[in-house]
């Protein structure tokens, strides 16, 4: 049983860095240069802590079914997302023999017909495609680890609405090296939708987690 996630902990901790610099936009909004400043910095800081949220939250969330389950009893997405990249491994390492040998034991204990345990170790993938940030990439990562079907759609209908405008002034930033209108409400608005939503799937994906456990 589980009651908390450190990823979400440590989430919480890192918003500091947000939060004080809406303070000093706050202390700066009748000089425009400075008040932009911090604004701006917020966003770009606050996608960078989400998706690093989330990257640490899924291995986070995967690893400790790994600690809890064997091949058996494991969840059928995590069982699904381990032995994927563990065919990857082996694509990758075919030409090197012992490598190879190391890579097919594993399939073969991960999909043979008796119970195995020592699954902890199975690689781990939850790292964003590179150059991809957007809606479709985090619906991607959490259908993978079976998470997004835990979500209403309600809550993801709103993350999502929110999130993708968050995204659009965050690579009109840095992609167009422009300074938006944004005022210090709006990075407090987006600040509060994400906090929103990752406590969300912290129980959602601890409750998940709990019920799977009592069940075994």
């Amino acid at each position: 049983m589980i009651d908390s996630f450190e990823a979400t902990t440590d989430f919480t901790d890192a918003i500091v860095e947000i939060e004080m610099l809406i303070d000093y936009a706050k202390e700066n909004t009748n000089t425009f240069s400075k008040y932009a400043l911090f604004n701006k910095s917020s966003i770009i800081l606050l996608c960078t802590k989400f998706e690093t949220f989330l990257e640490n939250f899924l291995q986070e969330y995967a690893y400790i079914n790994l600690k809890t389950f064997d091949n058996k009893t494991l969840d059928t997405h995590i069982y699904e997302h381990i032995l994927k990249n563990q065919i990857e491994r082996l694509k990758l390492d075919f030409t090197n023999k012992e490598n190879r040998d190391i890579h097919l034991e594993n399939v073969i204990n991960l999909c043979g017909s008796h119970t195995f345990q020592d699954i902890q170790n199975f690689n781990i993938n939850s790292k964003f495609n590179y150059g991809k940030h957007g809606q479709k990439e985090i619906e991607k990562l959490l259908r993978e680890f079976g998470l997004n079907t835990e979500l209403s759609t309600e809550i993801k209908s709103r993350f999502f609405n929110n999130f993708n405008a968050l995204n659009a002034i965050r690579n009109n930033i840095i992609h167009e090296d422009a300074t938006p209108s944004l005022t210090h409400q709006d990075v407090e608005f987006h600040l509060n939708e994400i906090k929103t939503f990752i406590f969300e799937l912290n129980d959602k994906a601890m409750s998940k987690y709990n019920s799977a456990y009592l069940n075994v």
